[in-house]
């Protein structure tokens, strides 16, 4: 085959050499007026994939490649008149529709049947006439240029126009229909964070699995929300205690964080015997050896303060106040009072479960 493909390439490189050969396919592309489209090598790669098929023997092989040469023109030809044929078909049809469609936006008629049905599927807020007629004459473009053979224009546009009102009614019915569960579902939401009871419950699960440190209210219901939501607007299911059965959400939700934090307090078990090492990313590392990839890209994208929180905070067992000092004279920070300082612990206590959650998502 190697000796073959070689032989090929040879012989067409001495035909390329030849003014007559070239002379040959440029009277050839010209002949079938396709030497705006293609040229002579276009023509060669194309014969050469043929010939390495069909050629065995080189002994007639400059005739043949000829012969394939002009075979490949002539199915370019009628390849090209194909398309230019369904262009120009297209094009015919194009404007005999915006004709028609021209002639019909001049009705009274027509406006006003189209915006009788607009208003009767309560859509005239959200499209006008134009949207309707854009997209029907899209539909009505593709049915003609199919072979759907169109008697009376008017009616068929008129009844394209209806339908497409009448799946843009259905499409703007399940929008609706979605944005008021979803509203439905936050007002419930909002009335139940004004609970204590609720409030006491999701503090009372979060320090049972002892995930207070990790995640907070929000974390929860906004996990909570979202499974409700997927639940309520497929129908899947009809509430008759929305609270009850939310709360049991919140439940399940705080159940999963709990395993899913199991591997993240491995790890922070493993790196606390690990003190005796001084560079907290190795630490980190050698902590968790079967994650060592996934846990090193994560800490690779914490920043320099959040390096260091977790550093004095896991590895040096600081307290949040400690911490939050150490961090306020790594940035120069001034503390005037104990308000500045109770602000501070907080802004780097939540810094630091921000820190601890990004390692955990890296597992």
């Amino acid at each position: 085959m190697d000796d073959l493909n070689h032989e090929l390439n040879s012989k067409i490189g001495r035909m390329l050499d030849s003014k007559y050969f070239l002379a040959f396919i440029d009277k050839k592309l010209k002949q079938f007026r396709l030497h705006s489209y293609y040229d002579a090598i276009y023509i060669v790669v194309k014969t050469r994939e043929i010939a390495l098929e069909k050629i065995v023997s080189g002994e007639m092989l400059d005739a043949c490649l000829k012969r394939i040469c002009l075979s490949v023109i002539k199915n370019l030809e009628e390849k090209t008149e194909s398309e230019k044929l369904v262009e120009n078909k297209t094009n015919d049809f194009n404007q005999e529709v915006n004709s028609k469609i021209y002639g019909m936006l001049e009705s009274e008629y027509f406006l006003a049947f189209i915006d009788h049905k607009l208003k009767q599927h309560r859509l005239d807020f959200y499209y006008d006439l134009m949207d309707i007629v854009v997209e029907a004459r899209e539909i009505a473009l593709e049915k003609i240029i199919s072979g759907e053979i169109v008697e009376n224009f008017d009616a068929w546009f008129r009844r394209i126009c209806f339908n497409v009102i009448r799946n843009l009614a259905k499409k703007t019915k399940s929008q609706k229909f979605v944005e008021n569960k979803t509203k439905e579902v936050n007002r419930e939401i909002y009335r139940m964070l004004k609970s204590e009871y609720f409030l006491a419950f999701i503090d009372h699960k979060l320090k049972q699995y002892r995930l207070d440190f990790y995640y907070d209210l929000m974390d929860v219901v906004l996990k909570a929300r979202e499974i409700a939501l997927g639940k309520i607007i497929p129908g899947k299911i009809v509430v008759e205690n929305f609270d009850a059965w939310f709360r049991k959400i919140c439940f399940n939700v705080i159940r999963n964080f709990a395993k899913k934090t199991k591997s993240g307090k491995f790890a922070e078990s493993k790196l606390k015997n690990k003190s005796s090492l001084t560079n907290p990313k190795e630490d980190l590392i050698y902590a968790t050896e079967p994650n060592l990839k996934l846990l090193g890209k994560g800490w690779e994208k914490l920043s320099e303060v959040e390096k260091v929180i977790l550093w004095l905070r896991e590895v040096e067992e600081y307290s949040w106040k400690e911490v939050a000092k150490s961090i306020a004279d790594f940035e120069e920070l001034i503390i005037k009072d104990l308000d500045d300082e109770k602000k501070l612990v907080d802004r780097v206590r939540q810094k630091g479960r921000r820190a601890l959650q990004k390692l955990r998502d890296s597992f």
